[in-house]
């Protein structure tokens, strides 16, 4: 581990332990509890690899060891975001049937995603791996739709959820932009290559903390502009469907 690595890796530890303050003190645990586990976890795990790292054999078990709950803990974050979000829909048979669906191609693509016949590790590493990258697929998905909600609809963006979901986003996108050039890069390109994963994941953590230090809301993006309420509702949600729609449609058209 470089010195430059490691500074980043100490200045992000300490932020995510003002992250966990605050989410505590402001008695947001309760709201995220995966988002709560998710930084506990990060904190605790940063604190072992470091403790390890001069210690190949015992570094290597604990990385992909805590990589494996990193994954899990990303899509149950992922799913979390998505609930508040989309609130006004995840309480839909259709909605979960979809996420139903979802899961069952994560765990298909996680187990049939061929890494293992393209970089030399073990079977298990090799689901670690691809469940890792579908979890980035999907962050990075999740940030498109949010972003692409934001801009529609023409909102503000505000919200934890939002800052939760542009975080993750952000550290995904970088992953993936990685592995993509990782082999297409010559030598002197490694070094961006190493760094920008750590550099990204201390965006996040900064994005992160902004969100949760001076953001006072909760909301919903699709709430400011189609409730669900009840079936006395019902013809002001249609007509707000048809408004959105037709919003929609004579987008298309201009464009």
């Amino acid at each position: 581990m470089s010195s430059l690595i490691l500074i980043l890796v100490l200045a992000s530890l300490g932020l995510r332990g003002m992250l966990l303050a605050i989410l505590v003190g402001k008695g947001l645990h309760r709201a995220y509890p995966f988002f709560l586990a998710y930084v506990s976890f990060s904190i605790l795990s940063s604190a072992v690899r470091l403790a390890v790292r001069d210690n190949y054999l015992a570094y290597f078990y604990t990385y992909w060891a805590t990589e494996a709950v990193y994954t899990l803990l990303s899509l149950f974050l992922i799913l979390e975001a998505f609930r508040n979000i989309f609130k006004d829909f995840y309480l839909s048979k259709a909605f979960q049937v979809m996420l139903g669906c979802g899961g069952i191609a994560i765990l298909i693509l996680a187990a049939g995603t061929p890494i293992g016949q393209h970089v030399a590790v073990s079977s298990v590493t090799a689901v670690i791996l691809s469940a890792n990258l579908v979890v980035s697929l999907l962050q990075m998905s999740t940030l498109l739709v949010v972003l692409g909600l934001i801009v529609f609809f023409d909102t503000k963006g505000h919200g934890y959820e939002v800052g939760i979901v542009v975080g993750y986003g952000i550290f995904a996108s970088v992953h993936l932009i990685v592995l993509a050039l990782r082999s297409q890069l010559g030598p002197h390109y490694q070094s961006t290559v190493t760094y920008a994963p750590t550099v990204a994941y201390m965006i996040s953590v900064m994005v992160w903390l902004f969100t949760f230090l001076w953001s006072n809301e909760r909301s919903a993006l699709t709430q400011e502009h189609v409730r669900m309420d009840g079936p006395a509702e019902t013809s002001e949600q249609l007509g707000a469907l048809t408004s959105v729609y037709k919003s929609f449609t004579r987008k298309r058209r201009i464009g």
